[in-house]
């Protein structure tokens, strides 16, 4: 059996460049923009209350919307800004 070394070379440097074309391509894993979580808690008197939580990656900002009687609803009818006491 008999090796054809300039074969052999081709595909060296043709696996060589692969390797360097997937390397050099730009990665799948960017982050999203929003973040979302959903919550249920107890309002205060005792009744369930589902509320989602939206992180905005580029300003920083949590917002809160909460579920009502008539769908999703913002407190004070806009969506409030969660502080840290909101959390406790």
């Amino acid at each position: 059996m008999r090796i054809d070394v300039k074969s052999v070379i081709i595909g060296l440097l043709l696996g060589l460049c692969v390797m360097l074309t997937r390397g050099a391509a730009p990665s799948a894993a960017t982050p999203n923009r929003y973040q979302i979580s959903a919550v249920q808690r107890s309002d205060p008197n005792g009744t369930p209350q589902t509320v989602v939580f939206v992180l905005d990656q580029q300003t920083g900002k949590v917002y809160g919307y909460v579920k009502g009687d008539k769908g999703w609803e913002h407190p004070q009818g806009r969506s409030f800004l969660v502080k840290d006491s909101d959390m406790e």
